[in-house]
């Protein structure tokens, strides 16, 4: 009879549990295929076991090509935005060299129309002054001139 445990089985538990029988007889024939069946499922198992490790292995394979390819192109393409910055930072200069080449450029063109405004007033005060002396000697010249004998009437 067998012994009442709290942690056995509940049929062991009982005290009117019968005892096992020892004097079975086992069917070698029926063990023998079981255990060929259960070869073959083994080998089965061992066969998708094999090919989904192979499946794996390639899938890994795969996977670690592409973080290689991403790492390159992560690589590259901070090299890219590096450079990309730099060359930025030189137009961005190059940029502020030419506004200020272009202030200077508009201020000395403002000064030269200046200058040109003051040399055309000059000119025009000039023309002014020489038609004035113009008229002046001409009109000296005209009362300098002897009058021809048939012009001069009793003076």
């Amino acid at each position: 009879m067998a012994e009442t445990r709290p942690d056995a089985p509940r049929y062991l538990r009982h005290q009117d549990a019968q005892a096992a029988d020892t004097s079975a007889t086992v069917d070698v024939r029926d063990l023998l295929r079981r255990l060929a069946e259960r070869t073959e499922e083994v080998a089965e198992a061992r066969v998708r076991q094999k090919r989904a490790e192979g499946d794996l292995k390639e899938k890994t394979r795969e996977m670690e090509s592409e973080r290689e390819a991403h790492v390159k192109a992560r690589q590259q393409l901070e090299t890219d935005c590096r450079k990309l910055e730099v060359e930025c930072i030189q137009i961005s200069e190059e940029y502020r060299g030419l506004e200020a080449k272009a202030a200077r450029e508009r201020e000395a063109r403002a000064a030269v129309h200046a200058d040109l405004k003051r040399a055309q007033d000059r000119v025009n005060a000039l023309q002014q002054q020489l038609q004035v002396v113009w008229a002046q000697l001409d009109q000296d010249r005209t009362e300098s001139e002897p009058r021809p004998w048939w012009g001069r009437s009793g003076s």
